[in-house]
């Protein structure tokens, strides 16, 4: 708090209700060596904002998706309506997912994902539990037709495999 009361914040933290007004090209009105460089910040900065608008869009406020590791990864539900294991990976050129790991003896298209028009693929499995320290991994078909594994890209803990896993 500062002299009058009042909250201060690092730069960083300070919200910013102007940022689609402008046009990225204030910088150089400080510093005359960017001038030259005014339509290279105004693309930069346009592309800012057309990234910055759709994640916006998608995901309600940057401070969302900035919390996307609480959503996407494996974990236990939080509903209690719905106890089981809930799974989210983005992988927008994939043609197919599944979880497989030590929980379902590594069988590939046993728990399948469902993938949304962004690219985001989703897991329900009802009434599962995944003990700590079980090797779970991303059955995939990719794009281009090959069949391969991935450690989910959310995973919270990762160890060596032993030299016997699948």
């Amino acid at each position: 708090t500062g002299k009058w009361g009042l909250e201060i914040k690092p730069w960083y933290q300070m919200s910013d209700n102007h940022w689609m007004d402008r046009d990225g090209s204030s910088s150089s009105r400080h510093d005359g060596y960017l001038e030259g460089y005014k339509p290279s910040l105004q693309h930069r900065y346009w592309r800012y904002k057309d990234l910055k608008s759709r994640i916006i869009e998608v995901e309600g406020s940057l401070e969302n998706f900035a919390k996307s590791y609480e959503s996407f990864g494996v974990h236990p539900s939080k509903d209690p309506s719905k106890p089981g294991i809930v799974a989210k990976e983005w992988a927008p050129a994939a043609r197919a997912l599944s979880l497989i790991g030590d929980f379902n003896d590594w069988e590939r298209g046993k728990h399948p994902y469902v993938r949304d028009e962004y690219g985001v693929w989703s897991l329900y499995i009802k009434g599962a539990t995944i003990q700590h320290g079980s090797r779970v991994m991303i059955a995939m078909t990719t794009s281009t037709g090959e069949e391969t594994t991935r450690i989910p890209a959310w995973i919270q803990r990762a160890v060596q495999p032993p030299e016997d896993s699948p």
